[in-house]
């Protein structure tokens, strides 16, 4: 008698307990578990982590817009790309996720939708200086030096510590053939540590 009443105590507090542990971990939880492995360069457990989040919350956009991110750090850029517009369609303003999969498209080539993508993130966001160094870049990748330029100008009005963004720009202006300028921008991306840059100093 003794053994049954134990046992439906133990099942009592199975049952009442079940609930508190299977709740512990919310879709937020495992997002930043997530993270956490990313940091660690743990990206698989990461994306299991992600795939967790997304299973007990579909419309965590979050979850899919670090998923693919993970997804870009494996080169898996359809992937990131189709993580990142299941983002948008949940979350129509989010910037950063337009942003992201403007990277995921620059790195498939697709350099239009990368464009109108950085373009989406900067209307949400005007101050997002890595949407316009990322526009730029992809101007540059497509030979259109002086829009590239004007978009690391931009990028350097908003945060003027972006060093990456006075290199880039150097490199657009020495392609358009604006000697001095280019070089101004040089030095200023050397000081910054860029060794490319002091490298175009010496030729």
């Amino acid at each position: 008698m003794k053994n049954i009443r134990l046992t439906v105590i133990l099942l009592m507090g199975a049952l009442l307990l079940t609930p508190v542990f299977a709740g512990a971990q919310s879709a937020h939880d495992w997002v930043e578990k997530g993270l956490e492995y990313g940091k660690a360069g743990k990206i698989e457990e990461a994306i299991d982590a992600f795939d967790k989040a997304i299973e007990i919350d579909p419309n965590y956009a979050w979850a899919y817009n670090a998923r693919g991110f993970a997804y870009g750090d494996l080169k898996r850029y359809e992937d990131a790309a189709a993580d990142f517009t299941r983002a948008i369609t949940i979350e129509p303003n989010f910037a950063n996720a337009y942003y992201n999969r403007g990277n995921a498209y620059s790195d498939l080539k697709r350099f239009d939708e990368a464009i109108e993508d950085y373009t989406t993130a900067i209307k949400i966001a005007p101050r997002y200086a890595k949407a316009y160094y990322a526009r730029g870049s992809t101007y540059g990748s497509l030979g259109r030096y002086k829009e590239a330029a004007d978009d690391f100008t931009r990028a350097i009005d908003i945060y003027p510590d972006l060093v990456p963004a006075y290199y880039a720009r150097g490199m657009a202006f020495k392609a358009m053939g604006n000697v001095d300028r280019a070089r101004a921008d040089f030095r200023k991306a050397c000081t910054g540590g860029i060794e490319d840059a002091c490298e175009e100093l010496k030729k």
